[in-house]
């Protein structure tokens, strides 16, 4: 299963009441910039811990993860 940074929304529909359409949130459709700014602008752990994985992935080292939350 896909890491999400948000939960799903769900938006109905106008026409029908059974045409909901589901909005999910996951972190390999970001780019690198929202990701970045998705880690600095929440202080929840547990989402930190997947975005320090999704960059990870990414190639970015822990150190340079480190430093750029040192600097912020």
């Amino acid at each position: 299963m896909p890491v999400k940074y948000k939960a799903s929304q769900v938006y109905k529909s106008a026409i029908a009441r059974s045409r909901n359409t589901d909005k999910h949130y996951y972190m390999h459709t970001l780019d690198n910039t929202q990701l970045w700014n998705e880690f600095f602008s929440t202080s929840n752990k547990k989402q930190k811990r997947k975005m320090r994985n999704e960059l990870a992935m990414r190639g970015f080292s822990q150190e340079a993860i480190a430093e750029r939350e040192a600097a912020r």
